[in-house]
Order: structure tokens, then C-alpha cells, then sequence
């Protein structure tokens, strides 16, 4: 749930200017972030958050592992994508997928939007 948040979270970071489909051209990252997160000591998740705006799109991926000794009993890889057009200060979303694999079980989901 704190992933989820954390998404949402990121979207609200990125808000350029106006409106144009998000496949007119690839947005260039503006921001890659690095975490890793600590449960008592020991290093539970490791992730990276990419976000990319520009004018007319936005573009934003987290991907996200389980790491250390955690890793090794409850072994999670998450890929997390949105992207899609910018009119003003409001976003528009076009596609938001997750892939994940947890202990060994593939699941993933893609939502397709008009970006309007």
C-alpha cells in the first residue's frame, strides 16, 4: 500500500504545460531516484522512481525489488509505469501498467486511456 502511495505521489510531481498524444515522442527523464528501504536494520526494498516531463507528456516508472535477507524469503519484483498528455495543470493518463512477480507468480495489469 505504501508503493501505492508512492506512485500516486510521484504522479503529482510531474506537471508541465499542454496537451498532445503521449506517442507523439518518447519524454527524456528529468529525475531518477534511487531508495532503499530498512526494516529493523536489515535492507527490505531497493527501488528507483524515473520521472520525465515535458511540455505536452508525462512519463514516470518504478521499479522496485525486495533485497537482503527479505529478498531471499519473500522474493518481489515490481515495474510500475504511467504515462500520458499534460493540458494545463491537469493530467491526462493514457497508460498505467504493473508487471510483478512475487515468490515465482507472474501478474500484471495494463489500463489503456484515451488522454483525454
Amino acid at each position: 500500500m505504501r508503493l501505492s502511495l508512492f506512485v500516486w505521489a510521484m504522479l503529482a510531481c510531474a506537471v508541465p504545460v499542454h496537451q498532445a498524444p503521449a506517442e507523439e515522442a518518447a519524454v527524456k527523464p528529468a529525475v531518477g531516484l534511487d531508495y532503499k528501504i530498512y526494516i529493523g536494520g536489515l535492507e527490505a526494498l531497493a527501488a528507483t522512481a524515473t520521472i520525465g516531463a515535458d511540455a505536452a507528456h508525462y512519463d514516470i516508472e518504478i521499479k522496485a525489488v525486495t533485497a537482503g535477507a527479505i529478498g531471499k524469503i519473500l522474493p518481489w519484483v515490481v515495474h510500475i509505469g504511467s504515462k500520458g498528455n499534460v493540458a494545463g495543470d491537469t493530467l491526462q493518463p493514457v497508460e498505467h501498467a504493473q508487471v510483478n512477480n512475487f515468490q515465482g507468480k507472474d501478474r500484471s495489469v495494463t489500463l489503456n486511456y484515451d488522454g483525454q
